[in-house]
């Protein structure tokens, strides 16, 4: 069994990028959680690319995951057969609007998902026509157990990508109206820090591959002098 891409996701990548909305996401709904952080995880990958052969050691079972979604009838003990079998993690969110009209997700709790059936039974006194929206997981795993090393710099990896994908947000860049009772900083002061961050991580990313790379060779090397030595 190797390592999954959860722990990695959670242990090493998660304690790395300071988002708390992120814990949050994770509590409220797993399933999606983790489904989103999938994606980080894929484009973290090939990012470890030192010694040549990691991307080799690092071949994997590709998560799965799917949703759907279901209008409720207001019955209790109501069934949905989703037809979805086997699924590791699961999550329900009711879909709804704020004051403003923008669609949110709302957990809900208290439902049952039976993973050999695909049935899901909603909990008693949802109102009919309320939209329930279900998301269903199962995680990516490694073909082997990897070292501390290599998911401390996996988790290197999801944070440059999460950075990454904030520093080239569109809406932070778009100059803003100010006056007097509103000032968000400069655009180009805000795109020069998230720049110059981009280059820390960066560099401390290479720097700890090559690191593991040179200490890689060096536990290679070492045995096969000492046992020459003893002989």
């Amino acid at each position: 069994m190797g390592t999954s891409w959860a722990e990695v996701i959670v242990d090493y990548g998660l304690t790395k990028i300071n988002d708390i909305r992120l814990t949050e996401e994770m509590e409220a709904n797993p399933a999606l959680f983790f489904r989103k952080m999938s994606l980080y995880m894929k484009n973290a990958i090939p990012r470890f690319s030192r010694p040549a052969e990691e991307q080799e050691w690092l071949r994997c079972v590709e998560p799965v995951y799917d949703s759907f979604e279901y209008q409720a009838k207001g019955m209790d003990g109501e069934t949905v057969e989703t037809g979805k079998l086997e699924f590791e993690v699961f999550g329900a969110a009711v879909i709804g609007r704020d004051k403003f009209e923008n669609p949110v997700a709302v957990p809900l709790e208290g439902c049952r998902y039976d993973a050999l059936t695909g049935r899901v039974t909603l909990p008693s006194g949802i109102d009919s026509y309320t939209r329930i929206s279900m998301d269903f997981y199962t995680d990516g795993t490694f073909h082997r157990e990897l070292s501390m090393e290599e998911k401390n710099i996996l988790g290197m990896c999801i944070q440059l990508v999460w950075e990454g994908r904030f520093a080239g947000d569109w809406l932070s860049r778009v100059p803003k109206v100010k006056d007097k009772s509103s000032d968000m900083g400069s655009e180009a002061n805000r795109t020069r820090a998230d720049t110059e961050r981009l280059r820390f991580l960066t560099s401390e990313l290479n720097d700890t591959m090559i690191r593991y790379a040179q200490n890689l060779a060096y536990r290679n090397v070492v045995p096969r002098n000492q046992h020459f030595r003893r002989r």
